[in-house]
């Protein structure tokens, strides 16, 4: 855990769920008020049927942005190095289309494929933003722009390499020496921008879809929008110079777990400190829920601040290609022999990421008095599975009659990560010594559970009638609750 003012799971999928983020209270006349935008998001198929994409439930002051994304960052390869193969065979091999492929030649009888040299991150999912405003006539309307990036297909950008070999009749045989994969992912980005309206005094609103060419008519935006309950008054001024004690709560509930489901969430989406204390004593009752974590910090009016509950995943983002300087063999796959012809590819450099729960804040007074304007940014990134890029590297000699020897020298993989992203960014105006709770974070965990009778669970053969597997499905939402209070130079409340 790690704070500034400033794990890992496997088999996680982030998912921008029907939960809320509740954020902010509408003010006095003059303040700006807040609404609550929720969305869901879909895309329309060629079979004419509807594909849901995800949901965002967020809340914004009148005329500013709040944003959020659900998706994956993955690697791509972009550049691949040539393959190197046997020079005894190079004169004699053609490409599948027939003509000379592009390789290098070595003289170690070895088949070594092609190296990934530059590798970028492709940014998947959903993206975008909501401001809400007020017209003239009072028609209340949700400007939102929706962004959607996936991977179609994943094509080959070089051709397999074959070896021709001539009969005793001059027939000619094509014997494969490498496949040659060097993949690459064919995406597609698209975008939308609709306008939502409602006239005053009507209870529901219309999404109109904004025509242009950046605008695409296959993803689909349904809306609801609802102005927040004001919250409580305060009208103690927070004086200038003051600094800004705030604490987190990062809250884990495990839905289907409680006894009674509508204890799930706070009442309100700002608390008082009683209110606060109340639904506290009320989810440490229940099954199903983690108190993660209460880092604080201590920040001036203005100066941005963050909280993590992190751990550090460090990966490898360059490998060294596979060398032809022999090493000591150790793997099962190189058992008999004390040395291996090829180094297989090693990593170089490395980076790090923070994997976890964060958030990003900015506190400053409002000028409604006795309230805090809050910039809040939660974000939770997740490891979810590494992708391999590398190909075994393998001897390949050709005898006289029947077909190729090869024997796999290593295995030279090349893992890079795929991480998981969620985040959202808003702006909320709470009274000063309030908690705001924010929702909406969740995620679906699968757990593997294995089973196995004592000693028939290990008899070969029929040892499989005594041994079972199950996976277990969770959906978790994460609550974090953010108590903002003003303290003077020494650390204590304003009173």
């Amino acid at each position: 855990m790690r704070w500034n003012g400033g794990g890992k799971r496997r088999g996680m999928m982030l998912l921008l769920g029907a939960s809320w983020l509740a954020l902010g209270v509408t003010g006095h006349a003059g303040d700006p008020g807040i609404v609550r935008i929720s969305a869901s998001i879909f895309s329309v198929e060629s079979d004419g049927n509807e594909k849901p994409l995800g949901e965002a439930e967020v809340t914004a002051p009148l005329g500013e942005w709040a944003r959020f994304r659900k998706g994956q960052d993955i690697p791509s390869v972009v550049q691949y190095s040539l393959p190197s193969i046997p020079k005894e065979i190079s004169e004699s091999v053609v490409g599948a289309s027939g003509e000379a492929p592009e390789f290098e030649t070595n003289e170690l009888s070895v088949v070594i494929p092609s190296h990934p040299e530059k590798v970028e991150t492709l940014e998947l999912g959903l993206s975008g933003r909501f401001r809400p405003r007020v017209l003239a006539n009072g028609t209340l309307t949700v400007d939102a722009e929706i962004g959607y990036r996936e991977v179609l297909e994943s094509i080959e950008k070089a051709e397999p390499i074959y070896f021709v070999k001539k009969n005793a009749a001059g027939k000619e045989k094509k014997i494969l020496v490498t496949r040659n994969e060097t993949r690459a992912p064919v995406t597609r980005s698209r975008k939308t921008s609709v306008h939502y309206t409602r006239k005053k005094g009507e209870t529901k609103g219309v999404v109109i879809p904004v025509s242009g060419p950046d605008s695409d008519s296959s993803l689909i935006v349904r809306m609801k929008v609802a102005p927040v309950e004001p919250g409580e008054k305060n009208t103690k001024a927070i004086p200038a110079g003051n600094f800004f004690y705030i604490t987190s709560r990062f809250v884990e509930i495990t839905e289907g777990e409680m006894e009674n489901e509508e204890d799930l969430y706070p009442d309100k989406p700002v608390l008082s400190d009683a209110e606060f204390q109340m639904w506290i004593r009320r989810i440490n009752q229940q099954k199903g829920v983690d108190l993660l974590s209460a880092p604080s910090l201590v920040v001036k009016p203005g100066q941005d601040g963050k909280i993590e509950v992190v751990r550090e995943f460090i990966y490898p983002t360059s490998f060294q290609p596979p060398s032809l300087e022999g090493v000591e063999s150790t793997s099962e796959a190189e058992k008999g022999s004390e040395i291996s012809p090829v180094q297989p590819a090693s990593p170089i450099v490395f980076e790090t990421e923070n994997v976890g729960v964060s958030l990003s804040l900015n506190a400053k007074r409002s000028s409604r008095k006795g309230h805090v304007e809050l910039f809040v940014e939660p974000r939770v990134d997740q490891f979810h599975e590494f992708v391999n890029f590398g190909k075994p590297v393998q001897t390949w000699t050709l005898p006289a009659l029947g077909p190729p020897k090869t024997v796999v020298v290593t295995e030279n993989k090349i893992q890079y990560p795929i991480f998981e992203r969620l985040s959202m960014q808003t702006v909320a105006t709470i009274p000063d010594g309030s908690t705001l709770v924010v929702g909406g974070l969740t995620r679906q965990e699968i757990q593997t559970v294995e089973d196995k009778v004592p000693i028939l669970g290990d008899l070969p053969l029929i040892g499989r009638f005594g041994r079972s597997r199950t996976e277990l499905h969770y959906e978790r939402k994460l609550i974090i609750l953010v108590t903002v209070r003003s303290v003077d130079s020494s650390g204590m409340p304003v009173e």
